[in-house]
């Protein structure tokens, strides 16, 4: 055999060899996306809220939220993106429409850093997705829970990370927590 068909039959398997580790690499690449995107869920059908609340890693964050929706609200509103994982990100929002006695037994439930703020008090508020429930953000106001998590903010965070907000006319309550990654 001449020298220039051993080079073609080598070459010809290093392609070969070349083109199967791309198709392996490609491959991989595309589980890896899969993975990704398979766990990250958004749950906004209220009739998820309890595979919402369960898939939340962090489950002492959440404990403000009520445990099943009641049965006397006229309105619910989900958007639940849960940390499946420790160092997840998340954003749990809950917007009920509800009668000022549940909302006043919501708020008497929780010790907040801020409970002495008058419902209907005007606050500087940083970043509160709550649109997504379709809540304006500055139609609320926030109660901000006294948990670790909220102690050590800049006042500029403000509201933080977990708490409930509550309209000027007791209509409405939004439990909220936000995890950022």
């Amino acid at each position: 055999m001449n020298i220039r068909a051993h080079l073609n039959r080598i070459f010809k398997i290093i392609l070969i060899a070349l083109i199967v580790l791309i198709i392996m690499f490609v491959l991989f690449i595309a589980f890896a996306i899969f993975s990704f995107f398979k766990d990250s869920i958004i749950y906004k059908n209220i009739n998820d809220y309890d595979k919402c609340i369960k898939s939340e890693y962090y489950q002492e964050s959440i404990s403000h939220f009520p445990n099943t929706i009641p049965e006397n609200i006229k309105e619910a509103n989900l958007y639940c993106f849960p940390s499946r994982y420790e160092y997840d990100g998340a954003l749990i929002l809950l917007k009920l429409k509800a009668n000022k006695k549940y909302i006043e037994n919501e708020f008497h439930k929780n010790k907040f850093l801020n409970s002495k703020t008058k419902v209907g008090t005007v606050q500087k508020i940083y970043n509160m997705p709550s649109e997504r429930v379709g809540m304006e953000p500055d139609k609320l106001t926030y109660y901000v829970l006294d948990d670790k998590s909220n102690y050590n903010e800049n006042g500029e965070y403000f509201p933080y990370f977990t708490g409930i907000g509550i309209d000027k006319n007791y209509e409405y309550i939004l439990y909220y927590y936000i995890k950022p990654d």
